[in-house]
């Protein structure tokens, strides 16, 4: 009971701690560490997983239960242990073996002990492994191996392989004692059939979260009795007690860096622990069924860490196996491997090299159960083989290097981004060599499956390096593509597949990933902008929304949202965290956008931002939603800007850059990709944005397509004051160096450049209309200027310009472009400005200009434009339609009023005669 009273006084100042801890993390808005980022990673997503050239320390922990004699009555778990050893010191040297069995007690038979000749008494302690124990005490013996672990004073990467056949009962762990050897908590009885549900939480046939791990149901202490409340009344519940110490045993593994790969061997075995054991290590479970396939799980936990090209034949029969194989002048070591078998107890191996050349080996192994040869540089060329037994064909190739997914714990329904990279065929000399990486990665096919939780497996979504999808740069040896299958939450595992066409080995790299649901859907608001100088500010705003499930559930409440920022080599940024509190970044409390502020763009680069989501009262550990946006922080060239501008309101203006004048862009249309944006600020504050381009429109102001001078024509200008214009883009020219594992380095250049205009003078209340009426030559055009000028200007008309603009409407005019009487007359005589022509500052200032028409102007509509400038140079036009009416002739006038008379007295006679007369006579 004490024991008990302890632990839980443990967990309860340790809640107390994390919950202090992250109160003070959200005082502090900036980028303080919210979240643990102990086991966010996986650690084979975190960096390639090269061939074993540093060493590694291998713990070899068999399950000695009595089970193994009905699962494996030939020990050939022993032969697999045997072969992994040998075989793992032969691909590189300087490894040490760690040999122990576990049942009821762990048997170390081998302290921690280098390979390297010390083969025969490492074989002899495998040997030593039973199959006689009682029970399976799992946590047992993961307790006793830490303790030899501990003890090293040179560590080494390590790597733990757990193989056992059994599961979790009550009746295979053993009773738990203290150090006297005194039970240290009862086991309880057996519960009746009316026991009820478990007392422990999430107790669902050995299922359970990390949030159903960690928190003390506050209710479990009811069903126990008054003198034993420090320990479980139910065996589900002591059970369920001992699996969350064995996973915890596990996290404090993961946490020293170690690997545990479980091998759940047969169908019985506890596979649920076991994949939770590899996954908070970073370790992957196997599961062969049958003793004959345990040899194969050794062998695929071999190629994983090695990234070795392996191919397995199986023999058929007593006569040997026979073939050949195709290998290249990138092949950099070939291991051929004769394995004992039903047919062959005494393997052999016969090599022949192309052409039928003398075989030199670098190292040959004889045991009884296999015989190892290894050549270092095997002649390119076809080899000929013949092997009693089975036949296991390595081949160092190259390293893979696991890129994406970089987490092992993602938010259910996420798109996960995948990535390996396996550029590393070639030495870093030959890479140099044109067209070579292409060619030899025809040699090559890469392919991506994941299992999902309920066993399933299901392609990955066009994995391929053909530059095509999520595929930046093709025949790069970078094989992408993404994973959308994961809305059920649970375990995953992603195996990349990579086969080597002329010999059909295969490579696989294996890794593992969670998923946990949280119902909110997140969208990037910010950063939007591509570019930054260096030292900005950039801010990283999200939207979140809730999904149904979330209404209906309230699980979105007391969500911490964070994100990364890291540049191409490291994290510079980790946990920021995403705030809707209105401070800071954050513009208004409670409107779903969370946000943070990263100030460190000191260094140009490309940055990425990863977005996360976290319950605690879930799980410790954040989920990557794969979400990812990117920026690129890089010092501008100033370039010149040209603005064309009239001083008057309303008036478009011209602006253009010359990005010929970076002096890197030597003919025109040189530039593969530019993009050039403006921010115009307008004189209220307001703003209004575009791009500048060289397509030739003329519309944007633009003459001649393809001559790297870009511009724009801005319009909606009706306001007077202060115009600023802000220049932004990027460029990528043909001749500027071209770099694909980098693309911002050196081959884009970040442009910028400021200007300001202004709008002096607005033209108000004018008419839209001039009329000239019976035969009036002179009229006038009354309009306001509003001047926003701090001096007094001088104002001006083009009185020859307003002729020509007129006599080429009438020209034109459909009325008239017939008479060649017009071609030569002039319908304007003369404009001037009547009265003063000073516009004051500061003022509305009344405008009136007379016009005056050529006497033998016809009668009809013109557009007429007159021309104003201020001092000569700020030009507008004034567009107003002008209206002639001519009056009619006085002899036109009389024949009218005579006609009129007549048709009078036509009518009287006719009225006269048909009503009056008749009326006389008395008809």
């Amino acid at each position: 009971m004490k024991r008990i009273f302890i632990s839980v006084s443990k967990h309860i100042i340790l809640f107390l701690i994390i919950t202090s801890f992250m109160l003070v993390s959200f005082l502090h808005a900036s980028s303080g560490k919210l979240l643990s980022s102990e086991g966010t990673k996986s650690l084979l997503g975190l960096e390639s997983t090269p061939a074993i050239a540093e060493g590694y320390d291998f713990v070899l922990v068999i399950d000695e239960s009595g089970s193994m004699k009905k699962n494996d009555p030939y020990n050939l778990r022993k032969d697999a242990a045997k072969l992994f050893v040998y075989l793992a010191e032969t691909l590189n040297k300087g490894n040490r073996v760690l040999i122990s069995g576990f049942g009821q007690t762990t048997n170390i038979y081998l302290p921690l002990t280098e390979i390297s000749s010390n083969e025969d008494e490492i074989s002899s302690a495998i040997d030593k492994i039973q199959s006689s124990q009682a029970l399976t005490d799992m946590k047992g013996a993961l307790e006793k191996i830490k303790q030899e672990l501990d003890f090293r004073t040179d560590k080494k990467k390590t790597v733990v392989i757990f193989l056992t056949d059994g599961s979790l009962t009550i009746q295979d762990i053993p009773q738990e004692a203290d150090e006297s050897g005194q039970p240290s908590r009862e086991r309880p009885k057996k519960p009746s059939e009316d026991d009820g549900p478990s007392a422990v939480p999430g107790n669902k046939a050995g299922s359970y979260t990390d949030n159903e791990l960690k928190k003390t149901d506050k209710n479990s202490q009811d069903d126990l009795s008054e003198n034993s409340k420090d320990a479980p009344s139910r065996e589900s519940d002591y059970l369920e007690m001992y699996k969350k110490e064995l996973i915890d045993l596990c996290r404090q593994y993961g946490s020293s860096g170690i690997v545990i790969h479980p091998i759940a061997f047969t169908k019985e075995a506890e596979v649920q622990v076991l994949e939770q054991m590899a996954d908070v290590t970073g370790g992957i479970c196997y599961k062969p069924q049958e003793a004959k396939d345990l040899r194969a799980s050794f062998i695929d936990i071999l190629r994983n860490i090695t990234s070795r090209f392996i191919r397995i034949e199986e023999q058929q029969g007593p006569s040997a196996i026979t073939g050949d194989f195709e290998t290249g002048n990138y092949i950099k070591e070939l291991v051929v491997i004769g394995l004992k078998n039903n047919y062959t107890r005494t393997p052999s191996i016969k090599i022949s090299a192309p052409l039928a050349g003398p075989v030199s080996y670098d190292k040959y192994i004889e045991e009884n159960i296999f015989k190892i040869a290894k050549i270092i540089n095997p002649a390119a060329g076809n080899w000929n083989y013949q092997i009693n037994g089975d036949a296991v064909f390595v081949f160092d190739i190259v390293n893979a290097a696991l890129i994406e997914p970089r987490f092992s714990l993602y938010s259910a329904g996420s798109e996960i981004p995948l990535k390996i990279d396996i550029s590393g065929i070639l030495d870093d000399g030959a890479e140099s060599v044109a067209g070579m990486l292409s060619q030899i990665l025809k040699d090559f096919k890469v392919t991506a499956s994941v299992q999902s939780p309920d066993g399933k497996n299901l392609d990955a979504e066009n994995i391929n390096d053909a530059g095509i999808g999520n595929d930046i740069n093709s025949s790069d040896a970078i094989f992408t593509g993404t994973f959308g299958s994961t809305s059920e939450p649970g375990y995953y595992y992603i195996n990349y597949s990579i086969t080597h066409l002329p010999t059909g080995a295969v490579s696989n790299k294996i890794l593992s990933f969670s998923t946990i649901r949280y119902p909110v859907k997140i969208e990037v608001i910010e950063p939007a902008e591509e570019y930054y100088q260096p030292g900005s500010n950039v801010d990283i705003v999200i939207k979140v929304e809730k999904t149904s499930a979330a209404e209906q559930t309230g699980d979105e409440d007391n969500l911490i949202f964070t994100a990364d920022v890291s540049s191409s080599q490291t994290i510079i940024a980790k946990d920021l965290l995403l705030l809707d509190n209105g401070q800071g970044a954050d513009k208004k409390a409670g409107d779903g956008l969370f946000s943070a502020r990263f100030a460190g763009t000191a260094s140009e680069g490309i940055y990425s931002i990863d977005y996360f989501v976290a319950k605690p009262a879930v799980s410790y550990q954040a989920a990557c939603t794969a979400i990812t946006s990117a920026f690129s922080v890089k010092a501008s060239t100033a370039v010149d800007m040209k603005i064309n501008n009239s001083a008057f309101a309303g008036e478009p203006v011209s602006v253009s850059i010359d990005l010929n004048s970076f002096g890197l862009i030597e003919d025109a249309g040189n530039l593969s990709d530019a993009i050039i944006s403006y921010i115009l600020t307008m004189p209220d504050g307001s703003t209004a944005q575009g791009s500048l381009y060289d397509d030739g429109n003329a519309a944007n102001d633009d003459k001649t397509a393809g001559d790297n001078i870009y511009s724009a024509l801005l319009s909606g200008l009706g306001k007077t004051g202060r115009y600023d214009i802000q220049i932004e883009g990027s460029l990528t020219g043909k001749d500027i160096p071209q770099n694909s594992a980098n693309p911002d380095n050196s081959q884009v250049i970040s442009v910028n450049s400021e200007g300001v205009f202004y709008k002096y003078y607005k033209i108000k209340n004018l008419p839209k209309s001039l009329d000239f009426i019976d035969g009036a030559l002179r009229s006038e055009i009354v309009f306001t200027i509003e001047s926003a000028s701090s001096d007094d200007t001088n104002l001006s008309i083009g009185q020859a310009e307003i002729i020509k603009a007129a006599q080429q409407k009438l020209q034109s005019d459909s009325a008239n472009k017939n008479d060649a009487s017009l071609q030569d007359k002039n319908p304007v005589k003369s404009a001037k400005i009547k009265g003063g022509s000073i516009l004051k500052a500061m003022s509305d200032n009344n405008v009136i200009i007379e016009i005056e028409l050529d006497e033998n102007i016809k009668a009809g509509q013109y557009n007429l434009k007159i021309p104003l400038s201020v001092n000569g140079a700020s030009e507008t036009d004034l567009s107003v339609i002008l209206t002639v009416k001519q009056s009619t002739p006085s002899y036109m006038v009389a024949i009218i009023i005579g006609a009129a008379i007549l048709l009078a007295a036509a009518i009287f006679v006719l009225i006269y005669f048909l009503y009056i007369r008749p009326k006389r006579r008395g008809y």
